[in-house]
């Protein structure tokens, strides 16, 4: 279990990058229906 906290770190980063390319998709979706 040393290295559950190296994992979940990888998981939430992982999260993060996910929800930030979702973000720029949604902006650029809305720039183009505007």
């Amino acid at each position: 279990m040393e290295n559950n906290k190296d994992t979940l770190e990888f998981w939430v980063g992982i999260d993060n990058e996910i929800l930030r390319i979702f973000h720029e998709a949604i902006k650029s979706v809305a720039a183009n229906l505007k």
